[in-house]
């Protein structure tokens, strides 16, 4: 016997799905917050890629 789910109740997981992703990507992105070892970080890896970090400082 096969249960197929009310439409209003797929509607509240797919939401509390969209709820708990955000959730946890802003307390992952909050971890970092005060890393004051980012900034080198990201300069390193744009070096390390051969060009700048914004189309600006590309000379051509």
């Amino acid at each position: 016997m096969t249960v197929t789910p009310k439409p209003e109740q797929d509607r509240k997981t797919v939401d509390t799905a969209k709820q708990d992703s955000k959730t946890l990507f802003l307390q992952q992105a909050g971890a970092f917050s005060d890393d004051s070892s980012l900034s080198e970080l990201r300069n390193d890896i744009y070096q390390a890629r051969g060009r700048s970090e914004t189309d600006d400082d590309v000379s051509s």
